[in-house]
């Protein structure tokens, strides 16, 4: 074997320099491996994601960081709070996604569901990232929040929930009971075609009659328009919600918060000593470890939003609002999945009793269907909201 600068005869000699060269090679390559990954544990003890930027940021070449891309951000943004709403399918978004100009970075191309899905999914947007299957917090600014991340995952899983008995999904089973023997509500279809609620009768004989799936959802909907209110009165008491914000403050909260992130992060030093004295397995480190940083970002959240905006209730009250709005919506042109999502949050103690459906309402709900008949309700005057029906029969509160 002959080099310009080696020359490997085949004798002794020869293939003994020739060893020599190739451990030379070998300790080099070995060598940068080692260094790449020691600094790969840097970055992620950083909280720096050792890689290129998902679809909203960009990589930041001078400075070595990711940023918010400007131009795509609030595109991104936009996916996640359509799908969260629970209107509008991957292939919606796909749609939308390419009329407004979203395309793939590395191909330049259309974005496909599956590229959909897989953004949806990445916790990055909300200021984490996964690293070989290990969730860490990052560093970089996030786009959304963990709150509008969540209702786009329970989106998710109430779509990927299995369809039995046929292509029809018996939506209101398993949280109704029987009024009468207190056994749970099952379904059935009955003539191929119409689905019946009636007591599984495992308690016992019951004569509770059988309720056809259209009944039942009119009286659901009846029960979801007595927490409706118009956006007049939404509006209104929004513009009431952001105006006692700006003159909140709750030190007390805030120091909770604080003392409480402080507690999660000696959690973390713990958990982490315990996987390196070999007390539990990876396995177990890494389940906990992730549970314990959602709920520090969570946390982290909550400050934010307390330091800049005001009193934790404001939040609840504006959530509770927000909620009254959707409520004609979801009456009248929601799924089933979200009517019954919406009629679980608003209330509780689920019975049919005589092919009527009786329940309890929920706190702040209960408060609004009975404050109802106060004139002026929220002091505008125009609004005159009607006195509530008798709460008999299929609604009871």
């Amino acid at each position: 074997m002959r080099f310009p600068t080696y020359r490997f005869d085949n004798n002794a000699q020869g293939k003994f320099i020739l060893n020599i060269i190739f451990g030379q090679s070998k300790y080099y390559v070995d060598n940068l491996s080692e260094n790449t990954k020691r600094g790969i544990r840097e970055k992620l003890r950083r909280g720096e994601y050792p890689g290129f930027a998902p679809l909203g940021y960009k990589n930041n070449t001078v400075n070595h960081t990711i940023e918010i891309d400007p131009e795509v951000s609030g595109k991104v943004k936009e996916l996640f709070e359509l799908y969260a709403t629970g209107r509008y399918s991957l292939d919606d978004l796909r749609k939308l996604a390419t009329a407004s100009g979203l395309a793939s970075r590395r191909k330049r191309g259309k974005l496909s569901k599956s590229n959909i899905e897989r953004l949806l999914k990445n916790p990055f947007y909300y200021g984490a990232f996964v690293f070989k299957g290990q969730l860490y917090e990052g560093t970089h600014p996030p786009i959304i929040t963990k709150e509008l991340f969540d209702k786009v995952q329970k989106v998710f899983n109430l779509r990927s929930k299995p369809r039995k008995n046929g292509p029809h999904y018996h939506v209101f089973r398993g949280f109704i009971r029987c009024g009468k023997c207190g056994g749970m509500i099952t379904s059935e279809i009955q003539k191929q075609k119409y689905i019946y609620y009636r007591c599984t009768k495992k308690k016992g004989k019951c004569d509770e009659p059988f309720l056809r799936e259209e009944v039942l959802v009119e009286q659901i909907n009846e029960a979801i328009k007595k927490v409706s209110i118009e956006n007049d009165l939404k509006n209104f008491l929004l513009k009431m919600i952001d105006e006692e914000s700006t003159n909140s403050t709750t030190s007390f909260s805030i120091s909770f918060l604080n003392n409480r992130i402080g507690e999660i992060d000696k959690k973390l030093n713990i958990l982490l000593d315990a996987y390196l004295n070999q007390v539990i397995s990876e396995e177990e480190y890494k389940k906990k470890e992730s549970s314990l940083l959602n709920e520090k970002l969570e946390i982290k959240e909550k400050l934010t939003y307390l330091e800049s905006r005001g009193k934790v209730w404001l939040e609840l009250a504006r959530n509770f609002v927000i909620s009254c709005g959707q409520a004609s919506y979801i009456a009248t042109k929601g799924s089933l999945e979200e009517k019954r999502e919406f009629f679980k949050k608003i209330g509780s103690n689920f019975r049919l009793s005589g092919a009527k459906l009786l329940f309890s309402y929920n706190l702040p709900y209960s408060f609004l269907v009975k404050n109802r008949q106060i004139e002026n309700w929220g002091g505008r005057g125009d609004l005159n909201p009607q006195p509530p029906e008798p709460q008999s029969g299929a609604l009871a509160s």
